[in-house]
């Protein structure tokens, strides 16, 4: 028998010595390296079966997951912060230029200049980069115009809305020709109705009195404004 091929063979027994009281087991039968094949198939069979049982546990954790995650993305839905998918080109582009929009009875509703609009085809709204709107005085013709920035606009589909954000300013004069300025980062206005809106922080200057609030709700024609948590400030005039 080659040594080398039988590490595993059992040893001869030894002689018996006297006094000595041996309890000699019945002999396993081993194959043709001195191995118990009993043991060694029952280990490969214990080994098979731990291999089955760890597989189909690993195949039910990876499916508990996958449905755990399917179910939280379709629970999820959409995030709050996703943009709303519109049309793909401008159907058209204006650059360095002025319009005039018309209300539903073709008076003057506003004044655009900016250095650039452009058109969604798709909702038919118009977006703008740094404009300026002059919104007319009242229909009488008294008061004085709005001239209205920002560092972007939008105008919807029936140019009766515009939406301006971003370092808004708005000039204008009251009835005593003082001089009026309204800032915030915010503001809806509504041409044919002369009113603007604002929900975040505005604030109200006119020389010797700065008024801060938030809650905007003015009246363009008649120069009113109504603001919440006002905080009055007043400052000498030169």
């Amino acid at each position: 028998m080659d040594p080398r091929a039988c590490d595993l063979a059992l040893a001869a027994p030894r002689r018996r010595r006297c006094g000595a009281r041996v309890r000699r087991r019945r002999a396993a039968r081993a194959g043709p390296c001195g191995v118990d094949h009993r043991c060694a198939a029952g280990s490969r069979a214990d080994g098979l079966g731990d291999a089955v049982v760890n597989w189909r546990l690993w195949l039910t954790v990876a499916l508990a997951v996958a449905a755990a995650a399917i179910g939280w993305s379709m629970w999820k839905g959409p995030g709050d912060d996703a943009l709303p998918v519109v049309g793909g080109r401008a159907d058209y582009v204006l650059e360095d230029f002025e319009l005039v929009s018309l209300d539903r009875e073709g008076r003057e509703a506003f004044t655009l200049r900016a250095p650039r609009l452009q058109r969604d085809p798709a909702v038919r709204t118009l977006d703008i980069a740094t404009p300026l709107f002059l919104i007319p005085p009242r229909e009488d013709g008294s008061g004085s115009p709005w001239e209205v920035r920002a560092r972007t606009g939008w105008v919807s589909a029936e140019g009766d809305e515009i939406r301006l954000r971003g370092d808004v300013q708005a000039t204008s004069t009251d009835a005593s020709g003082r001089p009026l300025r309204m800032d915030t980062q915010r503001l809806n206005v509504f041409p044919e109705t002369k009113r603007a809106t604002s929900d975040v922080q505005v604030s109200l200057k006119q020389p010797g009195f700065i008024l801060n609030g938030h809650s905007l709700e003015a009246k363009l024609d008649t120069k009113r404004v109504f603001l919440k948590d006002i905080k009055a400030r007043y400052e000498r005039t030169p």
